[in-house]
């Protein structure tokens, strides 16, 4: 008789063992105890989901489990229905339980003679090391349950896709990769490793396990903060990529409670005086491609923000948030270039991205490349001149125009937006509204709240630029 072992893992637990048992255990035991998912993670499950959706096209005349997670017994009985069809060439979401191992298989193809193919979707653009152990810990459920599995593969989105004026060509923006000979090589060790997980999940309390480089490989733990709020910054500037000079810097800074700062700021500061502008992009970078002769997750810019500080001290702030249903980027190439076309003053940004984001414009808008160009010679970014000359014990560690602006500028922050408070809100904001999928009653307030974001991300260089003058000349902080 076999023995019944309790269903504790799944696919998602699994490759969480794999990274560290300790995350295995707090996800059965302490749920409450994970971060909750942000903008950005959340974003890359909604694109994840919108991906596999997508390439159910793949397989003409596939049929949905759509029963819910929670419903597995029913799903089950469902995918067994399914499975003694022969008419049903693939099965979308199949489940299954093995060893204690609850999975559900995105793609399920049959093929001839009684075998299957497995298909893992995948929002990536290339394969990475651990999809591997991913499709292993499927094959092996699939095995366990009888199925006869010829072939593994990964299905990932083909960035050198370019859509085309018509519908998506999905044969053509997803490449279909074999793993078979990877997951096979993979495959003896998973029996083995389901046991010692189910071990980890039997213990009474979460195993000892020191946090590290490895929270973060090959995904960031829900569990971080959890398992390190009792280490001192100190501790955390470790895992900051820095050098031993910058490191000597933050460390000095956190030790005496005061920013360092360079005796050559003055001197650095000096292309940056006023008159100036401030400048800032809100963009969209869909795995579905919206626009023809875009490829996936190619940057396509949505918003502008500009701020004016003259010689008096005098601030003057312009805007332009394109609207939905038509390319953004005509109408918001002319309408930046047309604001900035009265004089040559020096734009500030924050790192090379508005730069890169500029340059996108040029190939699909010849007609703006010279004034473009013009544009991107005038860029001046502080983000350097910020990291090689100052530390303050409130960056934290991190170099971001959301951790210095606080931290030079007492007061100032972003806590009360609503709706729209970081760049991957906005970001998929702005995707919402170019695909319509925003009530007409929303879309003013939705738009209000892109403004009112894209702004306050200039006035943080500005504040921050501000602040550098003042800590120059001795009077700051």
């Amino acid at each position: 008789m076999r023995e019944v072992v309790p269903v504790q893992l799944s696919k998602s637990r699994y490759t969480a063992g794999l990274q560290c048992p300790r995350r295995l255990w707090l996800g059965r035991h302490r749920p409450d105890a994970a971060a909750q998912p942000d903008a950005a993670r959340q974003a890359i499950f909604d694109m994840g989901h919108e991906v596999g959706v997508a390439a159910h096209a793949l397989f003409p005349g596939g049929v949905l489990v759509d029963e819910p997670y929670y419903r597995h017994a029913a799903a089950e009985a469902r995918t067994r229905a399914l499975l003694a069809d022969p008419d049903v060439p693939a099965i979308f979401e199949a489940a299954f339980t093995f060893a204690g191992v609850r999975i559900r298989v995105d793609l399920l193809e049959r093929l001839s003679e009684g075998r299957f193919g497995l298909r893992e979707v995948k929002a990536s653009t290339a394969v990475k090391p651990e999809h591997v152990p991913d499709l292993a810990v499927q094959k092996f459920v699939l095995r366990g349950c009888g199925l006869d599995v010829a072939s593994a593969e990964l299905v990932h989105v083909d960035n050198s896709y370019v859509r085309g004026e018509g519908p998506i060509d999905w044969t053509r923006f997803f490449r279909r990769e074999n793993l078979g000979r990877d997951v096979d090589a993979t495959l003896a060790g998973v029996g083995r490793r389901v046991a010692e997980m189910h071990e980890v999940l039997a213990l009474g309390e979460a195993p000892d396990e020191e946090p590290g480089r490895g929270c973060h490989q090959p995904y960031d733990c829900e569990f971080w903060a959890f398992c390190t709020a009792d280490r001192s910054a100190e501790w955390r500037l470790s895992f900051k990529r820095a050098d031993d000079v910058r490191r000597a810097r933050w460390v000095e800074a956190l030790r005496t409670g005061r920013p360092w700062v360079s005796a050559g700021l003055g001197r650095a500061l000096g292309v940056f005086q006023p008159p100036v502008w401030y400048l800032d992009f809100e963009t969209i970078s869909p795995a579905i491609p919206l626009l023809p002769g875009t490829r996936p997750y190619q940057v396509v810019p949505v918003q502008w923000s500009l701020h004016q500080l003259g010689c008096d001290g005098s601030l003057e702030h312009r805007e332009y948030l394109a609207p939905a249903g038509a390319d953004p980027r005509p109408a918001l190439a002319e309408s930046l270039i047309d604001a900035l076309r009265d004089d040559d003053e020096p734009i500030v940004v924050w790192s090379s991205y508005e730069d890169r984001v500029l340059g996108s414009l040029a190939g699909p808008l010849p007609e703006w490349t010279i004034a473009l160009a013009d544009v991107r010679g005038r860029l001046l970014d502080l983000h350097p001149l910020v990291r090689d000359h100052v530390y303050h014990p409130g960056f934290a560690g991190s170099f971001s125009l959301k951790s210095v602006a606080p931290a030079l500028a007492p007061g100032f922050g972003y806590g009360d937006l609503e709706g729209v408070a970081d760049g991957t809100a906005a970001a998929a904001a702005l995707l919402r509204l170019q695909r319509g999928q925003v009530d007409e009653a929303e879309v003013s307030a939705l738009r209000q709240a892109l403004l009112t974001y894209c702004r306050r991300d200039t006035e943080a260089l500005v504040r921050v630029h501000g602040a550098l003058r003042d800590l120059a000349d001795g009077t700051g902080l």
